[in-house]
């Protein structure tokens, strides 16, 4: 168990407490030796007062060698060291040695303030004695001026000895306090350093992965609010924890449940993930991550992968690789630089609508022959029967054969565009092409009492496309304009504009119900299937239009209101890419 809290804690505690005894102990040592100091000069100078009225009259009479015998019969019974000096600084009486050997005193502190009239002290080193002693002078006064002075001295033994026994009586107060001190020491840093090795166990558990960790303390203060906040981390962790896993789970379902191939791949072109059926499309068996380029070997996706890393936006593209028509659809992950790869197997719908293009054209091709020998044995029926009834129902059998071979018109068309057999693209005038498809269809206008407006102004630029797919588009739109108008006015218009060219044509005809916008450019749909059958309708007219718009990188849209009639809006780009110039 990593105690080193503990002791970090317990070890700042004694160190304070250590740092607080000694302290104390030397300020209390300090005022009590002051104490004591000052005591002691108290009580020499009161000996000293006390020795005056004995020991003046010696001095005052020059009885120096009775004076002599006296301090040193005195000194020996006090144990103090007595010493009389003149005003001069001569000593004239020693208890602890003989005066004549004795140097001039007069320039000692304590003497100095002494002679001016006041008991003076010192504490300091004695040259006779050759130890430290406490001095204490104080002077005799005879009418108002000093006629000696008496000095008491004490050793420096005495004062070391009373010094020593203090610090002892010091140190074994202090012991127990310092004992009581440490004991609390340990007591206080156990019980806060427990429960931060509490946490401190509980949070390497979370960081372990253990979740089901709680922290209970029996505290009222700033650890036990710890302890909760920790609580509820690991709750709200357990909880993010448990709905990552879900949604982990759920995602992992989706991706298995995928048909189509999934692959993430991160910023060193390394698949970090993939789904099984990215797998089986790849023949991928083994669990060893690999690199993207050394799975799908085709230059064509892994510059594609490369482009999306470029412009870092979603892109699509049909890549053929190891005989399989993919759809590739692609994005990046901005916040980790992963690109997320979605294939689509096309093989199956690709070949399937190749043979039904084939089987189409075939079927058209083979249809065209025969439609053509029983258009021309109907006219010829017309020269040869003469009975009403009859040239009635080969009106009928010559309408319906009309219609087929619109349909098969407009299916070998659409077979065409589909095979991309589109005609090579050439300067173009367009003006030229609307001209050439009115004059065919006004005699059907007249017919109608209808009105054909064309506004195409004077100098309209060429246009880079296909002509006689662009006759296609004209026609049949106005064809379809035709067919859904029994009064009113068909327009035609064509202008130039910041590098398109913009046809629009428009009638006052029924207009398109909402519903049937969705569905207005599929093959075979038709609106209205009754004047569809009037008019020979074949359904695939829209659709062609807006084929042949796609080949030119074009756009059409369509405004209608039902009643008002519809406007097509067709744009057209002026020039073509040269990719798209030739077949």
């Amino acid at each position: 168990m990593n105690r080193s809290i503990f002791h970090k804690i317990l070890g700042s505690y004694l160190l304070l407490i250590a740092g607080l005894a000694l302290a104390f102990l030397l300020v209390t040592f300090h005022l009590v030796n002051n104490q004591y100091e000052r005591l002691l000069g108290q009580q020499l100078e009161s000996t000293a007062s006390s020795l005056e009225p004995l020991l003046a009259p010696c001095v005052h009479d020059t009885a120096y060698a009775v004076l002599d015998s006296l301090v040193k019969t005195i000194g020996q019974r006090s144990g103090y060291r007595l010493t009389c000096i003149l005003p001069s600084g001569v000593v004239v009486a020693d208890s602890e040695s003989e005066p004549a050997r004795m140097t001039n005193h007069g320039d000692r502190p304590e003497i100095i303030v002494a002679l001016g009239g006041s008991p003076g002290s010192s504490f300091r080193y004695s040259a006779t004695l050759q130890r430290e002693m406490l001095y204490v002078a104080v002077p005799f006064v005879l009418d108002g001026e000093v006629s000696g002075v008496l000095r008491l001295s004490m050793f420096n033994r005495q004062i070391i000895e009373l010094r020593n026994l203090l610090k002892s009586r010091l140190a074994l107060m202090l012991l127990p306090l310092a004992l009581l001190a440490a004991t609390l020491a340990f007591v206080l840093s156990n019980n806060l350093a427990r429960p931060i090795r509490e946490l401190s166990q509980a949070a390497k558990r979370v960081a372990e992965g253990q979740l089901d960790v709680q922290v209970h303390l029996h505290r009222s203060d700033e650890v036990q609010t710890l302890a909760q906040s920790f609580n509820e981390m690991v709750n709200a962790l357990r909880s993010l924890m448990t709905q990552q896993k879900q949604q982990t789970e759920i995602l992992d379902a989706i991706i298995c449940s995928l048909s189509e191939g999934l692959c993430v791949i991160d910023a060193d072109d390394r698949i970090v993930h993939a789904s099984d059926s990215f797998r089986k499309m790849f023949g991928w068996r083994d669990e060893q991550s690999r690199f993207f380029w050394e799975v799908i070997r085709n230059r064509q996706a892994n510059d594609f992968v490369q482009q999306l890393r470029q412009d870092d936006a979603p892109g699509k593209q049909t890549l053929e690789i190891d005989d399989k028509i993919l759809l590739v659809s692609g994005s990046v992950l901005p916040d980790f630089g992963h690109v997320v790869l979605l294939l689509y197997d096309l093989t199956a719908l690709t070949l399937a609508d190749r043979q039904k293009r084939e089987f189409v054209s075939n079927v058209s091709h083979e249809l065209k022959t025969p439609l053509t020998s029983i258009k021309g044995f109907i006219e010829t029926l017309y020269d040869v029967v003469e009975d009403a009834e009859a040239r009635h129902y080969i009106e009928i059998v010559e309408r319906n054969a009309n219609r087929l071979i619109h349909i098969v018109k407009d299916l070998l068309l659409l077979s065409t565009l589909d095979a991309d057999k589109c005609g090579e693209f050439a300067d173009t005038d367009l003006a030229a092409l609307i001209e050439n498809v009115c004059l065919l269809f006004r005699k059907r206008f007249s017919e109608k009492e209808l009105r054909l407006e064309v506004h195409v102004p004077a100098g309209l630029p060429l246009i880079e496309a296909d002509g006689y797919q662009l006759e296609q588009v004209i026609t049949n739109l106005l064809q379809n304009a035709l067919q859904y108008t029994e009064k009113g006015v068909i327009a035609i218009s064509c202008t130039a504009d910041a590098g398109q060219l913009h046809l629009a044509v428009s009638d006052t005809g029924i207009g398109i119900p909402q519903q049937h916008l969705p569905h207005l450019f599929e093959r075979f749909y038709v609106v209205d299937k009754s004047r569809s059958k009037k008019y020979g309708g074949t359904g695939l007219g829209l659709s062609i239009v807006k084929q042949v718009v796609e080949r030119h990188r074009g756009s059409i849209e369509v405004d209608t209101q039902v009643g008002e009639g519809a406007t097509f809006h067709v744009r057209l780009p002026m020039r073509q890419p040269a990719a798209e110039r030739t077949p």
